[in-house]
């Protein structure tokens, strides 16, 4: 008897969007008197593209550019200060072949991530971003 494929849910990127975003707050709360991250910060997903190039001497074979993530696309979840112009990466995704993949690598990563922390620090909160056990 075969066996049924395994279950895999379509997600909207709007959903992966979502997603990831709340795991973001959870992993960077607001107001941390411990890492000085002020209520003026901001959880952002941003999704690139590295182009391939355009010139004939730069131009690559396909193996090369699958290698180098030419026409790859990269996930960051970053975080920006209103106050100041820098902008800082939280996670940087892997290169993957479409706008979802790289969505779904990304949820992945800040899924164990908040595994981990509550598998460190337990399952209450103390109200400062922490975890009590």
């Amino acid at each position: 008897m075969e066996q049924p494929p395994a279950y895999t849910p379509s997600r909207s990127i709007e959903g992966l969007r979502a997603s990831i975003l709340a795991n973001g707050s959870l992993l960077r709360p607001k107001d941390d008197s411990h890492t000085g991250r002020s209520s003026n910060d901001h959880i952002e997903l941003v999704v690139a593209k590295l182009p391939a190039p355009t010139s004939k001497s730069t131009a690559t074979s396909s193996a090369d550019a699958s290698s180098t993530g030419v026409n790859k696309h990269y996930a960051l979840l970053v975080k920006r200060t209103y106050s100041k112009k820098d902008v800082g990466i939280i996670l940087k995704g892997e290169a993957r072949d479409s706008v979802e993949e790289a969505l779904e690598w990304i949820l992945e990563r800040t899924e164990t991530q908040i595994h981990e922390m509550v598998s460190r620090y337990g399952r209450a909160s103390t109200g400062d971003g922490c975890c009590l056990m």
